[in-house]
């Protein structure tokens, strides 16, 4: 599911671009891709046992401020889990 969104929005973007209505949550297909890129980061430090960095985990959490903003009336239900995920990898 990660990998779906993360590739989500350069699939969307024609779509968006095409439909003056959907002009307004196309902010909402690049976070879409950020929060699967960054879920992806988090699982791979996870599945390999490595910390993520301090640094890494401000990055990310910054992205995650991102994402939670709404746009139009949408927002991301799923930011909470995303954010539990970059926390949890910065532990051993």
């Amino acid at each position: 599911m990660l990998s779906d969104w993360q590739t989500a929005g350069a699939t969307l973007e024609p779509l968006i671009d095409s439909s003056p209505s959907l002009k307004e949550v196309k902010p909402l297909a690049a976070n879409l891709s950020v929060l699967g890129e960054t879920g992806l980061e988090a699982l791979s430090y996870l599945k390999f046992g490595l910390p993520s960095t301090p640094e890494w985990r401000t990055a990310a959490t910054l992205k995650m401020d991102e994402a939670a903003k709404p746009y139009g009336a949408l927002e991301f239900a799923v930011v909470p889990s995303v954010r539990k995920l970059i926390n949890a990898s910065g532990s051993k």
